[in-house]
């Protein structure tokens, strides 16, 4: 009787265990589903976003800013290499400039991707790997470049006497040079990232598409040479750059601090013309660099998130923000000649001159008769070679002891001769249009 009531409690027992696991197993099966179900709808959600941002990005607002990003970026070459705005500075902006532009084209040629037409011709998929490196090539060179003309405007600011030195034309093209190849030759690697292939679809339809090599797969590659690159162009510009332009900002605050103080002296209007037009330009190239700050900064936050998630958790959300990131880097290759005219009065100066005075002022010119010409270089102020200027001959008499002159080559002045002049003013230099040979004194005329 024992036994038989021992069996039965074994078997309620049974039967309650398997009931209860029946139903724990139910209710996470139920879990799971919902779960499921509400992922499937956030990727839903997540892949009609995507959608949606690539069409308002890649299809509008890209094709908008790379236009205006190129023609302005020709403009920015054509000023500032004109022979007025021969300076350091303007050497790195034109460089600037240059490698903007490409990689705006470059990244132009990857945003069409997103057209159907495009993405599927075979020419444009072997294209596609080609093209991903030399936007990062033209992206890496920029970087380098702002942190060059940074440091170079910082060095002449706060260390005139070295900058009187070191920022001169020739060697910002030497050094433009350098930092450009080192760059380029870094970035040389990426060329080795991705291959094209070709593959079966569910069609068994010979297909061809873009994957990573087994180069680009291995640890050295994958952890050593991608962080460096990273360090090298995202994080280490973006900390330089904060540092320069503090160390700039805190320059001009005191230049201005000194300027007002000094207000009240009696001051050349030249020299308070010339220090007004360097801090314009110190103040350009702080806007130039707190812009490039700006746009740069978003994506790499994004980057390092990007960086420390696994791979297969990265969902659309990553991809949202990064077509929004692009897109800032693209604004910011783009609005420069907006800081240079809107900060910078010769560069609006040669702007002017190049563009919209250039046909009015040879058209007048050629109108002027030979008396006009004389006073045109009466009044000029500036001096060449060291030649006196000795266009009466009452002023012959006094100089012919020390020197061999000569008279003014054009017809004398109605109403009187000019003045002496110290110097004899550079023809070539100063005329406003073309002055032919036989117009300027004979170099043996013009010896001291």
């Amino acid at each position: 009787m024992i036994t038989s009531n021992s069996t039965i409690d074994s078997l309620i027992y049974d039967v309650t265990s398997i009931k209860a696991g029946y139903n724990v197993l139910i209710q996470s099966t139920l879990e799971t589903l919902v779960q499921t179900s509400e992922e499937s709808s956030d990727t839903y959600n997540n892949m009609e976003a995507l959608r949606m941002t690539r069409f308002i990005v890649q299809k509008i607002c890209v094709p908008i800013v790379i236009f205006f990003g190129v023609v302005s970026n020709i403009l920015n070459i054509i000023v500032l290499t004109h022979k007025s705005m021969n300076t350091s500075t303007n050497v790195y902006l034109t460089v600037l400039a240059v490698f903007d532009t490409l990689y705006l084209i470059f990244g132009f040629t990857l945003s069409l991707k997103h057209f159907s037409q495009v993405s599927s011709v075979d020419a444009y998929i072997y294209w596609v790997p080609y093209a991903h490196v030399l936007t990062d090539m033209c992206s890496n060179v920029g970087v380098w470049q702002t942190i060059t003309f940074t440091v170079e405007r910082y060095i002449g600011v706060c260390h005139p006497i070295r900058g009187h030195v070191i920022c001169t034309p020739q060697r910002a093209r030497i050094i433009t040079a350098i930092v450009s190849s080192i760059a380029i030759a870094v970035t040389v690697p990426e060329f080795f990232e991705r291959q094209t292939v070709e593959r079966l679809d569910s069609n068994n339809q010979t297909i061809l598409r873009n994957e990573w090599t087994e180069f680009a797969e291995t640890y050295a590659y994958d952890k050593g040479y991608n962080w460096f690159i990273v360090t090298s162009f995202t994080f280490l510009p973006l900390i330089s750059l904060v540092f320069f332009n503090g160390l700039l900002i805190r320059a001009v605050v005191k230049a201005n601090k000194i300027r007002r103080f000094m207000s009240k002296a009696p001051l050349r209007k030249s020299s308070e013309k010339s220090g007004s037009e360097q801090q314009k330009i110190t103040l350009m190239l702080i806007s130039v660099a707190l812009v490039f700050l700006i746009c740069q900064f978003p994506g790499a936050l994004l980057l390092l998130y990007s960086r420390s998630i696994a791979p297969g958790r990265r969902g659309n959300d990553i991809k949202i923000a990064a077509n929004i990131t692009n897109l800032l880097v693209q604004i910011n290759s783009s609005v420069n000649f907006i800081l240079y005219s809107l900060i910078s009065t010769k560069f609006r100066r040669t702007f002017a001159l190049v563009f919209c005075c250039r046909k009015r002022a040879i058209a007048r010119h050629t109108n002027f008769n030979q008396t006009e010409i004389s006073n045109i270089y009466r009044a000029t102020p500036r001096t060449s070679v060291g030649v006196t200027w000795c266009p009466t001959r009452s002023n012959v008499a006094p100089q012919a002891s020390r020197s061999t002159v000569r008279t003014f080559p054009f017809k004398p002045i109605e109403n009187g001769s000019p003045k002496k002049m110290k110097d004899y003013v550079n023809l070539e230099e100063y005329s406003p249009f073309e002055i032919s040979p036989n117009d300027s004194p004979d170099e043996k005329d013009s010896v001291l």
